[in-house]
């Protein structure tokens, strides 16, 4: 199935100490639907924050990005025997 996506151009601004995005009613949620938001680059995604476990795996892929050094190697460790 392909989704059709209609594109809304719109403003952010200020109330408070928070940025704010009005979104054209045809693309709103829902009244008092919990959002999850994030960065990626220069992107912020909204979406509807899911509270099962069925989004875990791409939790981990976005949350990867920033846990995991791409220069990171892991450190040799010696082996000794234990004396117990």
């Amino acid at each position: 199935m392909i989704m059709q996506t209609k594109t809304f151009i719109t403003k952010q601004f200020k109330t408070g100490g928070s940025q704010v995005v009005r979104l054209s009613a045809e693309i709103a949620y829902p009244p008092n639907t919990q959002l999850s938001v994030w960065r990626e680059g220069e992107r912020i995604i909204i979406e509807p924050a899911n509270e099962s476990l069925k989004n875990a795996a791409n939790l981990f892929y976005q949350l990867s990005h920033y846990l995991i050094d791409s220069d990171f190697q892991r450190m040799e460790v010696e082996e000794t025997q234990r004396q117990w």
